[in-house]
């Protein structure tokens, strides 16, 4: 009991200190908890065994079974070859002894503790700490205990708020399932079957043998929200001659009602050419904010072997509205903080598919589409394209170095178009 008051007591001073700083810092970015940094295990388990065992309460029927998973991001199959449990998939017929693993369900464990930049956030009045990362295909999260929620889909993120489930003093217990792969057509089936948005070239190709991903795709991190946050830009345009005019859709979502700041900065070559600002309103939910632009004189972007490639910068900002005081306007700089901030690259350009024009050849093309020719900006482009497809079967874990290898290579070889 000694121990514990002890223990309490030292846990109390330390958050009184973090407390004073965080009071005396400016307002900085979002910040965040790097979770790939901890140690991870795996285990995997008969379908629903782990539903039958509550692993996220008792970790399985042997805490024995549990291996190590040293390879980020966490995928199944990269982390069993890591482990000798698998052998090199791609060495003559290996790859048919793999096929298994897709059938089973796999649960990743890691245990943490806070970090002092996520003890600070944690002391605030109102802390809102979120859980996200991202998986293939299809999930569920418990954080000491607690049922986080459900996820399935590989193109969005998994997203919940831990804020309630997470402990302060002591270690904190995630537990990630991946269930079984559902079950999808390969190459010989009906697309018309499809109901799943997972590859289906993993499933068995003309160019590739059946190794169906699963695992943690992406970082996985805790990170600390105010009362709103940025989910997505999508940038619209029309080319008008030498002027474009642009459309920013900043898709926001928002825990309570408040009022925000909105500032989009466009950038070319690190020098800002156009911005924009907008106080908001905004209520709980989801919410789409469009600040519209003409960029003057823009450079256009070309296809490869027609021009250059020049891309724009857009960085949209989303911050408080800050409380005003004495001789300070409502929103200034010093009383405001960042509540979210993303940034994302475009090129500027015009496609356009065009009907060839008959040149008394009408009969040839009777019932059928007749040619086509592409324009880019108004420039008649040759085609000269490849069939990209996944560089490699177990594709989370490559390389940003061979994914520019092989687009290299393409650039050499004058393609201009992948499929």
């Amino acid at each position: 009991m000694k121990k514990e008051g002890k223990e309490t007591g030292i846990l109390i001073q330390r958050l009184k200190i973090l407390k004073r700083m965080c009071e005396m810092s400016r307002p900085d970015p979002i910040k965040s908890q790097d979770l790939a940094r901890e140690k991870w295990e795996m285990l995997g388990t008969a379908r629903d065994d782990w539903r039958c065992t509550k692993i996220w309460e008792t970790g399985g029927r042997n805490e024995k079974l549990w291996m190590p998973a040293p390879v980020f991001p966490l995928g199944v199959y990269e982390n069993l070859i890591a482990n000798g449990v698998l052998p090199d998939p791609y060495f003559e017929l290996n790859s048919l002894s793999c096929e298994w693993v897709s059938q089973r369900d796999w649960v990743f464990r890691t245990r943490f503790r806070l970090n002092d930049e996520m003890m600070c956030e944690m002391s605030r009045p109102d802390p809102n700490i979120w859980l996200e990362t991202a998986i293939d295909y299809h999930g569920y999260f418990y954080l000491n205990g607690v049922f986080l929620g459900e996820h399935r889909g590989v193109f969005t993120p998994a997203r919940f708020n831990v804020t309630e489930a997470l402990k302060r003093k002591g270690e904190n217990t995630l537990y990630i399932v991946i269930v079984h792969a559902p079950e999808e057509q390969a190459q010989m089936g009906y697309t018309s079957r499809v109901r799943t948005d997972k590859p289906r070239v993993f499933y068995g190709w003309d160019f590739s043998t059946r190794l169906i991903p699963l695992g943690i795709r992406g970082d996985v991190k805790l990170v600390s929200y105010r009362f709103a946050w940025i989910n997505d830009l999508v940038i619209k345009y029309e080319i008008k001659g030498k002027n474009i005019n642009i459309y920013m859709d900043t898709q926001m979502q928002a825990i309570k009602q408040g009022r925000a700041n909105l500032e989009s900065l466009i950038s070319f070559n690190g020098k800002g050419v156009v911005s924009r600002k907008s106080v908001l309103n905004l209520k709980p939910g989801r919410s789409t904010f469009t600040q519209t632009a003409v960029l003057n004189n823009a450079h256009l972007w070309y296809p490869n072997g027609y021009g250059g490639q020049p891309l724009y910068e857009l960085r949209t900002t989303l911050y408080s509205a800050g409380s005003s005081r004495p001789g300070e306007k409502p929103g200034s700089m010093r009383s405001r903080e960042i509540l979210d901030q993303k940034r994302v690259l475009t090129g500027f350009r015009t496609v356009e598919l065009v009907q060839n024009e008959f040149s008394g050849q009408e009969k040839q093309y009777a019932g059928v589409a007749p040619p086509y020719t592409l324009f880019v900006n108004g420039k008649k482009v040759f085609v000269k394209g490849w069939n990209w497809v996944p560089i490699d079967p177990l594709y989370a874990g490559q390389s940003p170095e061979k994914y520019k290898r092989l687009i290299e290579l393409a650039k050499r070889a004058d393609v201009n178009l992948l499929r």
